[in-house]
C-alpha cells in the first residue's frame, strides 16, 4: 500500500514541532510494511497513493484545495475539517504505536523534534497498551513531551497513575496547557506534580481555571514561584480577569475591581511572576473601560514599569518630560490616562500609593518626587485641604507599614 502523509502546518512553516499524530500514523503503516510518502516538497503531492492523510491543526495554515475534499481515500485530520465527510481522527491502535522518530528531518538540537513522545489517552480514556515510546536516537537533550489533550479532565486516581509513570522520566514538558484548578485543588496532586523532573528553561503554559480573587491568584503565584524555583523553568503569563463585578449596577464596583487587580499585580511583581490581566471584551462591560484597558496592555508589554509610570507614559513622551513633571503640573493633565490617574490619586490615594509604585521585584517608582499639593488641585477648591490631608495620612500610614 502507498501512503501519502501531508502535515500542512510543517509544510507551510506554521509549526516547527513534529506532529505526534503524524509520527504515529507513519509508524503504524510502516509496521504493516506500507510505503510512506511524507510530503516535503510540492512534487511529493503528485505521487499516486492508495490512502492520503492531510493534517492541519494551525488556523493560520492555508486550507487544502477542493480536490482533496470528500474523497474516500483521503483522511483529513484537524478541528476545522470536522464538517467534511472525510474528517478523521486516529484510532486507539494508532495512538498506542511507537512514534516514527525518523519521519521528520529535524536538527540535532531541536529539543522538541528529538523528544520522547508520551501519549497516555485515546479519546479521553487511558490506553490499555503502549508500544515502547523512548526515542533511542543519540540526539541532544531529549525532552519527555506529554502530548495528551484532556489529561486534566481525568479522575484523581488516573492522574496520579500517570504521574507515577512520569516519575521515572526526565526533562518532562507538556504540549497542552496545564490546569491550575486540578493542580491546586488537591494537595496530593500538587505535591506529586512538583516532584516530577521537568525540562529546565522550557516554557510551561498554565491555564487559570482556578479563580480571580486575590486569595486564589495569591495561591497561584505562590505555586508558580515554587515550581519555577525548584525546576528553573520558564513560564507564560497567568491570565486574570480584570472585571468580576457589575460596574453598571454600582460604579464603586469598578474601584473594587481595580483595587483587586492592582493588589494582585503588586504581589506578582514582588515575586517576579508575570500576570496577564484580561481587558473587558467590550466597551459596554464597564464604564471604567480605560482603567482596565491599560491594565491589559501594561501587564503584557510593560510589566517592569510601575502603574503610575505606565498611566503617564504617553503624556510624558508627548511633552518630552518626566512622569512626575506630568503629575506636578495641572496643565499637563488633559490626556485621558493622566486625568484618570490624578483622579485616582486624589480620591483613592490608598490604592495609588500602595500599589501604584512597584516596578519589578523590590524596585519602586520614587513617589517622593510627587507634589501632592498639586494633586490636591484636582478636587474642588472647597475640598482641597481635606483631600491633601487624606493623602498625607495615607502616605504616613504606608510608610509606617499600615
Amino acid at each position: 500500500m502507498r501512503v501519502t502523509i501531508w502535515d500542512m502546518d510543517w509544510f507551510y512553516d506554521f509549526s516547527h514541532i513534529p506532529n505526534h499524530r503524524v509520527m504515529k500514523i507513519s509508524s503504524y503503516h510502516k509496521q504493516q510494511n506500507h510505503y510512506i510518502n511524507f510530503v516535503e516538497k510540492e512534487r511529493d503531492l503528485k505521487y499516486t497513493f492508495d490512502i492520503m492523510y492531510i493534517i492541519r491543526e494551525n488556523t493560520h495554515t492555508p486550507f487544502p484545495s477542493a480536490k482533496y475534499v470528500d474523497k474516500d481515500n483521503i483522511k483529513m485530520i484537524g478541528r476545522e475539517f470536522n464538517f467534511y465527510d472525510n474528517w478523521w481522527s486516529t484510532t486507539a491502535v494508532i495512538d498506542m504505536c511507537r512514534p516514527d522518530y525518523t519521519l521528520y528531518d529535524v536538527g540535532e538540537r531541536n529539543a522538541y523534534g528529538n523528544a520522547h513522545v508520551v501519549q497516555f489517552l485515546h479519546k479521553g480514556k487511558l490506553l490499555t497498551k503502549k508500544q515502547y515510546y523512548i526515542n533511542s536516537a543519540e540526539k541532544h537533550h531529549k525532552k519527555t513531551l506529554v502530548v495528551d489533550d484532556g489529561l486534566w479532565n481525568l479522575k484523581k486516581e488516573t492522574i496520579l497513575k500517570i504521574f507515577k509513570e512520569l516519575k521515572s522520566l526526565k526533562n518532562i514538558a507538556f504540549l497542552k496547557p496545564i490546569s491550575l484548578n486540578i493542580i491546586l485543588s488537591d494537595q496530593e496532586i500538587t505535591e506529586k506534580f512538583l516532584k516530577l523532573r521537568y525540562s529546565a528553561k522550557t516554557f510551561f503554559n498554565f491555564i487559570n481555571d482556578y479563580g480571580d480573587s486575590f486569595q486564589k491568584v495569591k495561591d497561584i503565584i505562590d505555586f508558580i514561584k515554587d515550581f519555577r524555583d525548584r525546576h528553573y523553568v520558564k513560564l507564560k503569563g497567568i491570565n486574570v480577569k480584570s472585571v468580576t463585578l457589575d460596574h453598571w449596577k454600582e460604579r464603586e464596583n469598578g474601584i473594587k475591581d481595580l483595587n483587586r487587580v492592582l493588589k494582585i499585580i503588586d504581589y506578582a511583581k514582588k515575586n517576579k511572576v508575570k500576570i496577564q490581566i484580561e481587558a473587558p471584551y467590550e466597551l459596554r462591560d464597564t464604564p471604567h473601560w480605560i482603567f482596565f484597558d491599560i491594565l491589559d496592555v501594561w501587564s503584557k508589554y510593560s510589566f517592569r514599569e510601575s502603574f503610575i509610570e505606565t498611566m503617564l507614559k504617553s503624556t510624558a513622551e508627548k511633552y518630552n518630560i518626566r512622569w512626575y513633571e506630568v503629575i506636578n503640573n495641572p496643565a499637563k493633565w488633559s490626556t485621558p490616562r493622566a486625568d484618570l490617574l490624578i483622579y485616582l490619586m486624589s480620591n483613592y490615594p490608598q490604592i495609588a500609593i500602595k500599589y501604584g509604585g512597584r516596578k519589578w521585584g523590590n524596585n519602586f517608582t520614587n513617589i517622593k518626587k510627587i507634589d501632592w499639593n498639586a494633586v490636591g488641585k484636582y478636587t474642588d477648591y472647597r475640598l482641597r485641604e481635606k483631600t491633601i490631608q487624606n493623602i498625607q495620612n495615607t502616605i504616613a500610614n504606608e510608610l509606617a507599614g499600615g
